[in-house]
């Protein structure tokens, strides 16, 4: 179950939640099997949050940061996340790096498809100084 401390802080509104995200950076936040549905968290700072098992149907996640989160059986169904093809895909650049979970997700495959795109579009530091071998940007478009 999500913590209740961590749920309550992001029903506080984005703003109050990134600021929190600020100020603890050592809290990673536990929103297991938490009931989003339809809540506003655009803009919303969700990296390596526990997100398992969240119904986020009808969520606005619209600029989100869901880097390294966790969404394994999370109901993505109706999720908002951006625009329409073909802008949805380069403005997430970076947004879903690391998402775990993203075969498990349901509801929404076209969701799932462009946050599973991040991992191998965007090459990782580490790819390029160790000789990755990628002359161009990473972005694919």
């Amino acid at each position: 179950m999500a913590n209740p401390e961590h749920l309550a802080k992001l029903k506080e509104g984005v703003a109050a939640w990134n600021q929190w995200r600020l100020e603890n950076p050592s809290i990673t936040p536990d929103l297991e099997h938490a009931d989003l549905r339809h809540a506003h968290l655009e803009h919303a700072d969700l990296r390596e949050a526990h997100l398992e098992h969240a119904d986020l149907s009808g969520a606005h996640l619209e600029h989100a940061d869901l880097g390294g989160a966790d969404l394994t059986g999370a109901d993505v169904t109706g999720l908002s996340y951006l625009g329409l093809a073909p802008y949805r895909r380069r403005m997430m650049r970076g947004q879903y790096r690391g998402v775990q979970g993203l075969s498990s997700c349901y509801g929404n495959r076209i969701f799932v498809r462009d946050a599973s795109d991040q991992d191998y579009r965007i090459p990782s530091r580490s790819s390029c100084t160790a000789g990755g071998g990628n002359s161009g940007s990473g972005y694919g478009d």
